[in-house]
């Protein structure tokens, strides 16, 4: 199977999961938890809903001849005990995962609407030929956009632990911002950021949450990225416990320009 095909079905799903009447709810629920909508759209970024339906992608995938090999590896339909086929993406605001070359769609990431507490909070792409997470980086295409877009606006790149904190990162319109994509920063990883700065020639900063486990892992961030070459460093100064999701627009704003 080649990833083509899997960034294929991809597309047909997200143009399902990006209809404006599959996105209202997730501009509430953004707004609801403090994520201004326009800013993270100004920012590159959009944002798409898989309904609570149990089979209204894998119709549509099946209609329009997507053969259940590409469906199943892309982690768009999934298969039960019985063998029954069924969404593998429900009642979940989407996003998109991309490419940092070309913006193809690799995969996504997922955060549950519900409460459900037998579905899991967040659910990523499975690894295939398309979606390697270890050499993605969420947010990397839409940094390298709005940097190429509005240069002189930008004021750096900054590194997050999860994607909510690059859409909040992101909407304030002064920095771009990216993350790994459910994993430690790896050395791919790394080496892209270390790209985008030297060629926006703007500095990195590292905004993981400001919990032990967070600074932990900025910690081994920092260190692969002074390997990396990176060419000008900084930690975010985020309250002690937050992430930048947590924090208001001023509260950020001030996190991430009084950096050290």
């Amino acid at each position: 199977m080649i990833a083509k095909q899997l960034v294929a079905a991809n597309e047909l799903a997200w143009r399902a999961w990006t209809a404006p009447a599959a996105t209202a709810e997730v501009s509430r629920w953004l707004l609801a938890r403090g994520l201004d909508p326009v800013g993270i759209r100004a920012a590159g970024f959009q944002v798409g809903a898989a309904p609570a339906s149990w089979d209204s992608l894998t119709d549509l995938l099946a209609r329009h001849r997507v053969p259940s090999s590409v469906a199943l590896a892309a982690g768009l339909v999934r298969a039960s005990s019985t063998g029954r086929h069924y969404d593998g993406f429900r009642d979940r605001m989407v996003l998109p995962v991309r490419e940092v070359t070309d913006g193809a769609l690799a995969g996504f990431t997922a955060r549950r609407l519900g409460e459900d507490p037998r579905a899991p909070k967040y659910l990523n792409s499975p690894a295939s030929p398309a979606f390697r997470k270890g050499r993605l980086l969420f947010g990397a295409w839409e940094a390298r956009s709005v940097m190429a877009a509005s240069r002189e606006s930008v004021e750096g790149l900054v590194v997050c632990e999860g994607p909510f904190d690059v859409l909040a990162v992101a909407s304030t319109g002064r920095w771009a911002a990216v993350a790994p994509c459910g994993t430690a920063l790896t050395l791919d990883q790394a080496g892209w950021i270390v790209a985008l700065a030297r060629a926006f020639d703007v500095g990195v900063q590292l905004a993981f949450d400001a919990d032990p486990p967070g600074q932990a892992a900025s910690d081994r961030a920092w260190d692969l990225l002074v390997d990396a070459g990176v060419p000008a460093l900084r930690l975010a100064d985020l309250p002690e416990g937050s992430d930048p999701a947590d924090l208001s627009p001023s509260q950020l704003d001030t996190a991430l320009t009084l950096h050290r």
